[in-house]
């Protein structure tokens, strides 16, 4: 993507693009402008608010959180997290189940054939 492109996308002026870009003037930057500019990017709408602030990165679908006292949407943001958590437990309980009906296998497989495990 070019410059214009990111401009025309995020609708944030020229100037403050090329300030952005070339860092010729560092200030605080407000939401919306870095809101726009990680949408244009095609990135979560807080992505740019979280590199700045030297928080982790969200991942693109979880919940925007618009500050420490916004509530609702912290714990909407935690609900999010809860599920992802969640899905990656079930994943773990599927493949532990997966592995020990091979073990299972193995051992019966190495008892037909005589073959015994020390």
């Amino acid at each position: 993507m070019n410059q214009r492109q990111l401009i025309d996308r995020s609708g944030v002026s020229r100037a403050i693009v090329r300030e952005i870009q070339h860092n010729t003037i560092q200030r605080g930057r407000s939401d919306r402008t870095l809101s726009a500019l990680s949408e244009a990017l095609g990135w979560h709408a807080q992505h740019l608010h979280a590199v700045l602030n030297g928080y982790p990165v969200p991942r693109l679908g979880d919940p925007v959180v618009h500050s420490t006292k916004d509530v609702p949407s912290r714990l909407t943001a935690i609900e999010h997290e809860l599920r992802r958590m969640n899905d990656q437990l079930e994943r773990i309980v599927l493949l532990n189940d997966e592995l020990s009906g091979m073990v299972t296998g193995i051992r019966d497989t190495l008892s037909s054939t005589g073959t015994t495990d020390s």
